[in-house]
Order: C-alpha cells, then sequence, then structure tokens
C-alpha cells in the first residue's frame, strides 16, 4: 500500500491577480483596526459613574480590598488597586463580587455603623436597575454607541491601538507567503 503524498499548493498563473492575493489575512487586518477604532472597551459606563456617585466606592471599596487580602488574593487586590487609578472598570470587580456580598452581609457590623450598613443594602439593591442602563456589562457593548456590531467586533480588541497597528505590520510581509501555502480555507479557519 502506497501512502499518499501532498504537493504544496502553488499559485495559478492564469489565475487572476485577486484570487492569488492574501485577503483573508487582509480581512482579519482590517478586522483588528476596526475592532480598535469602533469598539473603545474603555467607554464611561453609567453604572461605574453611579457606583462613585452613590457612595457605594466610599462605602466599601477599601473594604473589598481588604477582603481580597484576608482570603489569600493579596496579587489581585494590589493589581485592582493600581488599575482603579487610571481605569474605572477596575471597579466592577466589586461591583459584581458575590461572595464579597454575602461576606459582608454576614459580617456588615465587623465595618459600618447601623446607618452605614442600612445605606449599604439600599445602594446594593439598586445595582441590578443601575447594570441595565451600561450596555458594555449587560452585553459587551459601550454605552457610547450600542450597536449590536459591536459585539461581534469586541473578541478583535485585544490591546491598544499601536500594539494592534504592529501586530498587523508585523503579520502583512508574510500574509502572502502563508496563504499561498495553506489556501485561503485553512487561513479563514
Amino acid at each position: 500500500m502506497t501512502t499518499p503524498t501532498t504537493a504544496q499548493t502553488t499559485a495559478d498563473p492564469t489565475a487572476p491577480a485577486w484570487r492569488n492575493g492574501p485577503w483573508v489575512m487582509a480581512l482579519m487586518a482590517i478586522a483588528l483596526i476596526a475592532g480598535q477604532l469602533f469598539n473603545n472597551a474603555n467607554t464611561p459606563q453609567p453604572v461605574l459613574n453611579w457606583y462613585s456617585s452613590s457612595g457605594l466606592k466610599n462605602l466599601e471599596w477599601n473594604n473589598y480590598l481588604s477582603w481580597l487580602r484576608f482570603n489569600n488574593q493579596s496579587a489581585l487586590s494590589q493589581q485592582l488597586e493600581a488599575r482603579a487609578a487610571m481605569d474605572p472598570h477596575a471597579y466592577s470587580a466589586a461591583l459584581f463580587a458575590d461572595d464579597f456580598v454575602a461576606d459582608s452581609q454576614r459580617r456588615a457590623h465587623d465595618f459600618w455603623s447601623p446607618a452605614e450598613t442600612e445605606q449599604w443594602k439600599r445602594l446594593r439593591e439598586q445595582i441590578p436597575a443601575q447594570v441595565a442602563t451600561s450596555n458594555l456589562y449587560r452585553w459587551g457593548l459601550p454605552n457610547s454607541s450600542p450597536r449590536p456590531a459591536r459585539f461581534f467586533t469586541a473578541p478583535f480588541t485585544g490591546g491598544s491601538l499601536w500594539l494592534t497597528l504592529a501586530a498587523v505590520l508585523l503579520l502583512a510581509p508574510q500574509a502572502s507567503t502563508l496563504e499561498r501555502r495553506l489556501g485561503h480555507g485553512r487561513v479563514l479557519v
């Protein structure tokens, strides 16, 4: 029994130029750049503004960081503390920390006065309504432009725009060779 040999795919010299071009890689590059330009994940969100302005951040943020350290998550506590100065999305860690909330309900008297405990509970009850107004947390969409198309470009937004452009520029010289060898279908997959 003989084993089949596989031949490398070579470009057909008589094929139109558009068939030989790296169009799949070009489409991927366009999707990467469009994702960066049209889907800024750092868009301000109403729920984060509410978290700061309502007083909930003042009540629980430091307690949340202490709770993380107490539960052997010191590294996360340090990362969130460092990020909070530059990125308001760091506060979402406390906003959606169900374990922290459950523990705080049991031990609220250790942290707050009775009046502060009542205020904390009242503010915590408002979170679902506040999240409903923030598209990024509800659907993964920026609040400034909640078009569904942005939901599909979200996976293409990994880093900053300059990193995305650098990645595209590094891939560009190899795109033609790669697509000629592997074929359009394999590159697409």
